[in-house]
């Protein structure tokens, strides 16, 4: 009888616990909430900071996209050799002829703005424009949205 009356009570502190935390993180304008979205945002960073001089991945991928759209398929030669092997460069096609086989046009933007910034730099300049999208849309939902909006975020 003691141990099933000390099990409930010890189940009882820890939904307790949960609920408490979930009140603070969805508490409007409380700091609290914004500690897990700076850690993810800060974390996101720094991955794809860490493998920015890879040229095999997806921001890669859409700097020879970009330079390509803006500067014809001459701009490949700007980048390494190996970074943009899957266009298909088999005809010289001048500036504002090369859209992206599997995005729509407009991804040509976001795909721009990292342009920029040194082409060294790109892909760090893309990740930061990502975190700066991640605050941006979190804010709108902490300003805009719906009370505990922002916790599925």
């Amino acid at each position: 009888m003691f141990q099933k009356k000390f099990e409930y009570d010890k189940n009882d502190k820890v939904k307790l616990f949960y609920i408490k935390t979930q009140q603070q993180l969805s508490q409007r304008g409380g700091v609290v909430g914004t500690y897990p979205l700076l850690i993810i945002t800060v974390l996101m960073f720094l991955g794809a900071a860490a493998q920015s001089y890879w040229p095999a991945t997806d921001p890669a991928r859409y700097q020879c996209y970009a330079l390509t759209f803006w500067l014809g398929s001459s701009a490949t030669h700007l980048l390494p050799s190996v970074q943009c092997t899957f266009l298909d460069l088999s005809v010289t096609r001048p500036a504002f002829h090369m859209l992206p086989r599997e995005y729509p046009p407009l991804t040509l933007l976001p795909f721009s703005l990292p342009l920029l910034v040194p082409l060294p730099y790109y892909q760090i300049a893309f990740a930061f424009l990502m975190c700066v999208t991640i605050l941006l849309v979190y804010w709108l939902l902490l300003r805009y949205g719906p009370r505990g909006g922002r916790s599925p975020f």
